[in-house]
C-alpha cells in the first residue's frame, strides 16, 4: 500500500523503478492498490485530484473544504492577507465583493468544481472514487461551512453518532460498510463566531489526525476491500485518545 502524496502514477511508476526505493532489487512498497491522504491543503486539493486521478479510488480527506472565496476570509490564516489586501481596497464592501470575484480565476483547480464528480458522475476515463472525509467541530483554519458543502454536493452520509448533526445528510449504514462518509471530530473548540469573521485559533485543524480512531478509520478503509468503520467511543469527542 502507498499512499500517494501527489500522482499515483509516480507512485506505481518513476518512484517503483527509482533504487532509493528498493531493497535489494524489490521496491519497499506495494503498486498494485494506492490510495491518497491529505490533510488541511492536501485535504482540500484532494478532492481536485480524486476528480481527475485515473489511478486512486479510495481518499481520506482530512480537514478538508471547498471554494475558496467561501473559505478564505473565514479562515484564521487570512488574517495576514486581508492586510495586504485591504491596502488596495480599503472599503470591506470591496473586499467582500472582489474576493468571490477573483475566485473564477480558480475555479479549474478549486474542489468545489470536482466534488460533484467524485461519487457520481465521474469524469471521462475516471473511477467512482469512495471518500472518507474527516472534519473538525468549529475548525479555526477551515470553516465547517465549507466542509458540509461537500459533503452534501458529494452525496455522502453521516457517521453516527455525531458530535453535530448536519443539515442535508443522511445517516450513515450501521456497522462496517463499503462506501464513503463525512466523520466528525471535537477537540473541545469554542463555536465560530456567526458570519464571515475568522475566529480565534483553536484546537479543532490539527487535532484531527492525531487521534487514534481517526488513524484506525483509515486503516481500515485503505485497502482493496476496505470498510468506513467507527472506530470513536461513541460520538468523536474530546475524550478521543492519541495514538
Amino acid at each position: 500500500v502507498f499512499a500517494a502524496g501527489t500522482t499515483g502514477k509516480k507512485a506505481i511508476g518513476l518512484c517503483a523503478d527509482d533504487p532509493a526505493f528498493q531493497i535489494e532489487g524489490q521496491t519497499v512498497y506495494g503498486t498494485d492498490d494506492v490510495y491518497y491522504t491529505g490533510a488541511s491543503q492536501g485535504g482540500i486539493f484532494g478532492a481536485t485530484l480524486m476528480g481527475i486521478s485515473t489511478d486512486i479510488e479510495r481518499a481520506a480527506l482530512n480537514v478538508p473544504g471547498v471554494s475558496y472565496p467561501l473559505m478564505q476570509n473565514r479562515s484564521t490564516n487570512f488574517d495576514d492577507f486581508e492586510l495586504i489586501y485591504s491596502a488596495w481596497y480599503e472599503d470591506r464592501i470591496d473586499r467582500e465583493f472582489y474576493w468571490p470575484v477573483m475566485g473564477h480565476l480558480w475555479d479549474q483547480v478549486d474542489p468545489i468544481t470536482y466534488v460533484p464528480h467524485l461519487l457520481a458522475d465521474p469524469l471521462p476515463g475516471t473511477p467512482e472514487k469512495k471518500i472518507l472525509y474527516h472534519v473538525g467541530l468549529n475548525d479555526a483554519q477551515v470553516c465547517n461551512l465549507s466542509s458540509e458543502v461537500a459533503a452534501r454536493t458529494m452525496g455522502i452520509p453521516l457517521m453516527e453518532p455525531s458530535v453535530k448533526e448536519v443539515w442535508g445528510l443522511q445517516a450513515a449504514p450501521s456497522g462496517a460498510y463499503d462506501g464513503s462518509v463525512m466523520q466528525i471530530w471535537d477537540c473541545g473548540a469554542d463555536p465560530v463566531p456567526l458570519g464571515n469573521e475568522p475566529p480565534p485559533s483553536n484546537c479543532a485543524h490539527g487535532w484531527v489526525r492525531g487521534r487514534a480512531s481517526c488513524a484506525d478509520a483509515t486503516d481500515a478503509f485503505f485497502h482493496p476491500t476496505g470498510q468506513v468503520e467507527n472506530f470513536c467511543d461513541g460520538d468523536c469527542g474530546p475524550d478521543e485518545p492519541s495514538p
